[in-house]
C-alpha cells in the first residue's frame, strides 16, 4: 500500500511541474529531423500532434491518454508519469515515428505505397500512433482497400471498436451504419485526422 501512495505522490509531482513551455522546448530538440524515409519534419510533427490533442499541455488527460502528446497506456505501461513529462513523451513518440512506423510501413510496402498517395505520409503515421501499430497497419488496409490482407473478421472485432472508441461524432453515422462497407467507414476515420491536423 505504502509503494501505491509513493508512485501516486510521485505522479502528482511529475504532472505538475512541467507547464506548455516544457513541451515546446521537448518538441525543439526534434526540429530539423526528419522522420525515416519522408521528408516529414519530426519536431514539426509533434508540435503539430501537441498542438491539436492537448495544446501543448503536459497534463491533459483523456480517458487513458495522458500528457501532451496524449500517450495510451501502450505507450507508458504502468508509469503514467512518463507521459505526464513532456520530455521523456516527446523521445517515446519521436522514437515511434523515427523507429517503429517506418518498420512497419518498410514490411507493408504495398499498402503504404497506396496508403501514402492516398492520404499522405503525415497521416499514415499518424494513423498508426493513434490506433497502435498492428492495429493501425490493419486499419490503413481496409481503408486502401486490402482487406483481404488482414484476418477475417478483424475489422468488425477490433478495429471498428476501437474507431467508435474515439468518439468522433462527425464520422458515428458512417461507423454505426451497417449499410456501408468498412473501406468507407476506415477511410472515414482516416480522413477526419487527415482534416484535422492537415499534415
Amino acid at each position: 500500500m505504502q509503494k501505491l501512495l509513493n508512485e501516486w505522490r510521485q505522479y502528482l509531482t511529475e504532472a505538475k511541474q512541467f507547464r506548455k513551455a516544457d513541451t515546446q522546448k521537448a518538441i525543439a530538440k526534434y526540429k530539423g529531423r526528419k522522420i525515416t524515409g519522408t521528408n516529414l519534419d519530426l519536431g514539426g510533427f509533434l508540435d503539430n500532434i501537441a498542438r491539436v490533442e492537448s495544446g501543448y499541455n503536459p497534463k491533459a488527460e483523456n480517458g487513458q491518454y495522458i500528457g501532451a502528446f496524449q500517450l495510451g497506456k501502450s505507450f507508458y505501461g504502468s508509469s503514467p508519469n512518463v507521459a505526464f513529462n513532456p520530455y521523456k513523451a516527446a523521445k517515446i513518440a519521436a522514437n515511434f515515428f523515427m523507429n517503429r512506423s517506418p518498420r512497419v510501413f518498410e514490411q507493408n510496402s504495398e499498402m503504404y505505397k497506396v496508403a501514402k498517395e492516398k492520404y499522405g505520409a503525415g497521416v499514415c503515421h499518424y494513423i498508426l500512433y493513434n490506433q497502435g501499430a498492428t492495429g493501425g497497419r490493419r486499419l490503413l488496409y481496409v481503408a486502401v482497400g486490402m482487406e483481404n490482407k488482414i484476418p477475417k473478421g478483424y475489422f468488425e472485432k477490433t478495429i471498428l471498436p476501437n474507431m467508435k472508441g474515439q468518439g468522433i461524432r462527425i464520422i458515428e453515422p458512417f461507423l454505426d451504419n451497417a449499410v456501408i462497407g468498412n473501406q468507407v467507414k476506415a477511410d472515414a476515420f482516416v480522413r477526419y485526422f487527415e482534416n484535422k491536423f492537415n499534415f
